[in-house]
């Protein structure tokens, strides 16, 4: 190992720590990534329409089955003209069997957990990702490819990396920032752009590596001698290869298609040179210091007495020749600015004014307000990340931002003006503002819809009639918080049978309606729906609940019983767009028209502070996902907008460890994410032929889902009659979900009431009260009045006149309820009267 290999040093000492992990380290759960980023998925891919291939037991034995050392095949498959780009599109573990077929000797590195290395140093540790699991990696044996494939279902998410050198005979030029930026006025540059595009060569973390053959055993590792910030990864040393996640969240990507090319005796020669050539690194200026240091020198030059012009000459060539990379020119034109003003050695956040702060805003980021008349801020520099102007996030960037340019830091104060000014003089004459929409995780219209990955590269998904792909650096809107978890990228593959599989479903009817809510979810539009999950103890709700959530919103934060209040759900609201619900009991009267205004969408006034008069005022629409056993709300429009699934309890002998499940679903996740948004590309296809023969309660999303009826193996129709059969209980659950609506249609059995009964409500809560007493009935929450007892009758009233009970009320001298059974209801129910004990509470 070269000492100067910083990286390399870090391999071989974290490797020496994390050597019990061999033996019997826990098994991390979280999956390796699998990608799909940026391609279109057509209806040629869907396999539903196309031939489904018998499924695997298991992975492992089909890659070992392919994975071999016959050298002379290795040697025949190498010099095939073998790109690596489709690599790009697989997992770890189907790309350790296209690096093998080309001869490639591999290792298992550590991988990236919630932005830290998996090794024992955990955020210490000074190579994240980038070091061996093993500290005897360079063993012939350990680099067997089965070996490594049985580290990598140990460890699923390891990152992978390839040996430099005599190992593998391919040297590399690890260019840490992106080709883009480098000088084409340097010859040495220009000869690393055109290399690029001659051999293989792929995209890391911050920059590129370019990787070329070569028989030279000598050509040892190096950091920035070639130059700053190119290092050569040589004899000894190992490269993170894709599809490896790097710390800041980035997936390697292969650059292009290109097979590895030849290292030229002149790149050969500057290496060798460059190994002896004095290097002072503390002569170039890298991001971070720029900005403050060649302010400091313009002021230098001031106070020697050069003129403006000479000034701006000279800071302008000391930006070429020292910056690394080089200020872009509005940046430099705004240091000649304040270097002219100025002849005082002092810093820069002294001498820019509030007016100037905000003009260096205007170049870096984009502020609009919402059609609610927020206003935001999108940051360019940051994946265009959108940020709420009154926020404590903007406060934070502005931080960041000026220590970034100038290198030093703003005072609360000066933070505070900027803040303030922005608000009062954005959206006036002097600055005008766009009206745009902002979206949390789903957003678009009916001819385009957006779902944000909320990954560390701000990519979303872009969903047409044509199909889906991942796209960065969009113009669209999207907010994100620190609740919200990343998503995997989406994958081509998954089916309906997938989809049963991995949830747990074993009759189509309940997948449908299942897979159903999920579309509904991923809908630009709303009205959505309320998905109640009922079942026994053991029957899965919350872990079915859960891998739902997590499919399409995953978020840190644990699903609460109940929302204790509507100002909580309101405010959860606005940092989810799912929001979920564990074990509930009941839903209470006041919370059933929160949840029935809250997917419909509607506008909500709270408090900013108790102590405050000023409210804040959300427009949202959401969908609702929450599981329970037994009836959960009873209100006629709750129960109208509720998708019902009633799950089974699960046999001991079907049951499975949780760990396991976890593990399918995760491996899964990527390949049912792409099913979802085929059937979402279907659907905005479809959707403007779509006609339903009724008009349901929700029938923008009943339209939504039977767009896509033909792919999910439907006659047209059979959505509408399915989703009409399970999105309310029948009318005897309706009447029968609370205890007055109970006691009320029992005691009109008892006095078996055949003609018109009229009694005030006065009367009518005398005489069940009675009834109650003689029955000696207990029952939580009864009527306190007439005037409450009228109000429950009216909630359960068109329950029980599709039950042939008929309530009506009739206004004369005194208002009285009119009681009048049909003769259905007659001969239904009043034989079974004789039957049965009229008091042990059971019809």
């Amino acid at each position: 190992m070269n000492p100067e290999n910083s990286e390399l040093n870090s391999a071989e000492k974290n490797s020496s720590d994390c050597e019990q992990e061999k033996e019997g380290a826990k098994e991390e759960i979280i999956p390796s990534s699998s990608k799909n980023e940026g391609v279109d998925i057509n209806e040629d891919d869907d396999p539903i329409q196309g031939k489904k291939e018998a499924k695997e037991k298991t992975i492992a034995p089909r890659l070992y089955s392919t994975i071999g050392c016959n050298t002379a095949e290795n040697e025949k498959l190498e010099n095939a003209n073998l790109g690596f780009a489709l690599i790009n599109n697989m997992s770890n573990i189907a790309a350790i069997e296209e690096y093998a077929k080309r001869g490639l000797k591999m290792v298992t590195l550590h991988g990236i957990v919630n932005d830290h290395c998996t090794c024992s140093q955990k955020e210490n540790c000074s190579s994240p990702g980038k070091h061996p699991r093993f500290s005897d990696w360079q063993k012939e044996e350990n680099c067997d490819p089965k070996k490594i494939l049985q580290e990598f279902e140990k460890f699923p998410n390891s990152n992978l990396g390839l040996m430099t050198g005599e190992i593998n005979k391919i040297v590399s030029i690890d260019v840490d920032f992106p080709i883009s930026e480098l000088s084409n006025e340097d010859p040495f540059f220009q000869e690393l752009i055109e290399l690029q595009s001659q051999t293989a060569s792929f995209e890391t973390g911050r920059g590129s590596q370019i990787i070329m053959k070569t028989t030279d055993e000598k050509i040892p590792n190096s950091v920035s001698k070639l130059a700053p910030k190119v290092d050569v990864r040589g004899n000894g040393g190992i490269i993170v290869v894709p599809p490896s996640v790097h710390q800041n969240g980035k997936i390697y990507r292969w650059a292009n298609d290109r097979k590895i090319g030849e290292l030229s005796d002149s790149l050969k020669k500057k290496i060798q040179g460059s190994l002896n050539a004095e290097h002072n690194p503390s002569a170039i200026w890298e991001e971070g210091v720029r900005n403050v240091n060649l302010y400091h020198y313009g002021v230098a030059k001031k106070r020697a007495g050069l003129t403006d012009d000479e000034i701006e000459e000279a800071i302008r060539e000391e930006n070429k020749k020292k910056c690394f990379p080089p200020l872009p020119n509005k940046e430099v034109k705004l240091i000649i600015k304040n270097v002219q003003k100025t002849g005082k050695q002092s810093s820069p956040k002294n001498s820019l004014s509030v007016e100037e702060s905000i003009d260096l805003l205007k170049e870096n980021c984009y502020f609009f307000r919402s059609t609610t008349k927020i206003l935001y801020v999108r940051i360019k520099d940051d994946f265009n990340r959108v940020v709420e102007v009154e926020s404590n996030n903007f406060k934070l960037f502005l931080r960041s931002f000026f220590w970034k340019h100038f290198h030093s830091s703003l005072s609360k104060e000066s933070i505070e003006r900027i803040c303030q000014t922005i608000i009062a003089t954005a959206g006036g004459s002097d600055w005008p503002l766009p009206f745009e929409e902002v979206f949390l995780r789903v957003g678009g219209d009916y001819e385009r819809v957006f779902f944000d990955l909320n990954n560390s590269l701000g990519e979303i998904v872009e969903i047409t009639p044509e199909g889906y792909k991942v796209i960065s650096n969009s113009n669209i809107n999207f907010l994100r918080n620190s609740q919200m978890s990343t998503i995997p990228y989406p994958e081509a593959g998954g089916n309906l049978d997938q989809f049963k599989e991995v949830f747990c479903l074993k009759d189509k009817e309940t997948a449908i309606l299942l897979l159903a809510f999920l579309l509904i979810c991923l809908s630009p539009k709303g009205p959505y729906a309320i998905l109640l999950i009922q079942g026994e103890h053991g029957s899965a709700k919350s872990t079915r609940m859960k891998w739902a959530k997590r499919l399409i919103d995953p978020t840190e934060d644990l699903a609460p019983g109940i929302a204790p209040s509507t100002r909580d759900l309101q405010i959860r609201a606005k940092d989810a767009w799912l929001l979920d619900y564990d074990n509930i009991s009941f839903v209470s009267d006041e919370l059933s028209d929160v949840f029935c205004r809250l997917v419909s969408g509607s506008g909500f006034n709270i408090r900013k502070l108790y102590t405050d008069t000023d409210q804040i005022r959300f427009w949202m629409q959401r969908p609702v996902v929450m599981n329970g056993i037994g009836e959960i709300g009873s209100r006629a429009d709750f129960l109208n907008r509720t998708i019902i699934i009633d799950f089974p309890p699960i046999s001991m002998e079907d049951r499975l460890p949780e760990r396991e499940l976890q593990e399918k679903f995760q491996k899964e996740s990527p390949k049912i994410l792409g099913f979802l948004f085929q059937l979402i590309s279907t659907i905005l296809a479809n959707l403007p032929k779509v006609t339903l023969t009724r008009m349901p309660r929700l029938a923008d999303a009943v339209k939504w889902v039977s767009a896509c009826e033909e792919k999910l193996g439907l006659n047209p129709g059979e959505f509408e009659k399915i989703f009409e059969e399970s999105q309310k209980p029948s009318p005897e659950e309706m009447v029968h979900s609370c205890d007055f609506g109970r006691i009320f249609f029992e005691w009109v059995i008892d006095e078996q009431i055949k003609e018109e009964k009229r009694l005030t409500a006065t009367d009518l809560w005398k005489t069940l009260k009675n009834y109650l007493q003689k029955t000696e009935q207990r029952v939580a929450k009864w009527p306190s009045n007439p005037r409450a007892l009228s109000s429950q009758l009216s909630r359960i009233n068109s329950a029980l006149r599709a039950l042939g009970l008929n309530i009506c009320s009739h206004r004369g001298k005194e208002r009285q309820l009119i009681i009048k059974p049909t003769p259905e209801f007659v001969e239904k129910y009043y034989p079974k009267f004789l039957e049965r004990n009229p008091f042990d509470g059971s019809l």
